[in-house]
C-alpha cells in the first residue's frame, strides 16, 4: 500500500510539475504581452495579494493590472507541488512559486519579485485561486 501511494505521489508531482511550467509560460507571456487577457486567468473568487494590498473578484483585479506600467518579466526559480486532497478535497489543486525579475515601463533597473498561486482545476483549466505578488528588496 505505501508503494501505490508513493507512486500517486510521484504522478501527481509530474503533473503538477507540467502544468505549472505551461500555466507559468502563459501567464507572464499574457502579462507581459496581452494584459487585457489576463483576468481570464482568475475567477470571480480569486484574491490577489499585490505587494500587502488586497484585492478580490475579477473587476477588481483587472482594475490592478490594466493600471500597471508595461511590463517585462524574466523568471528565475519555478517550484511547485500538489495540494493534498485532504486540503482541497473538491477539485485538483497546485501550489506554483516563481521568482524573477520584472521591468516597468521605461525603468532601467528590474526589481526581483516572488510569486506565489494557488492554482485550481475549473473544468479542465487552471484558474488561479489565490495569488500572492511581492518585491524582494
Amino acid at each position: 500500500m505505501a508503494t501505490a501511494l508513493v507512486s500517486d505521489f510521484k504522478f501527481l508531482s509530474d503533473k503538477a510539475c507540467d502544468s505549472a511550467e505551461e500555466f507559468s509560460t502563459l501567464y507572464y507571456n499574457t502579462y507581459d504581452k496581452q494584459r487585457h487577457l489576463l483576468q481570464k486567468l482568475y475567477t470571480d473568487m480569486s484574491s490577489v495579494v499585490w505587494n500587502g494590498n488586497g484585492y478580490h473578484g475579477l473587476t477588481s483585479i483587472n482594475d490592478l493590472f490594466i493600471n500597471l506600467p508595461v511590463t517585462s518579466h524574466e523568471l528565475s526559480t519555478l517550484d511547485c507541488q500538489p495540494i493534498s486532497s485532504v486540503a482541497c478535497p473538491d477539485r485538483t489543486s497546485i501550489l506554483l512559486v516563481c521568482e524573477g525579475a520584472v521591468k516597468y515601463g521605461n525603468e532601467k533597473q528590474r526589481k526581483y519579485f516572488t510569486q506565489k498561486f494557488i492554482l485550481m482545476d475549473v473544468n479542465g483549466t487552471w484558474k488561479i485561486a489565490n495569488d500572492c505578488f511581492r518585491f524582494i528588496d
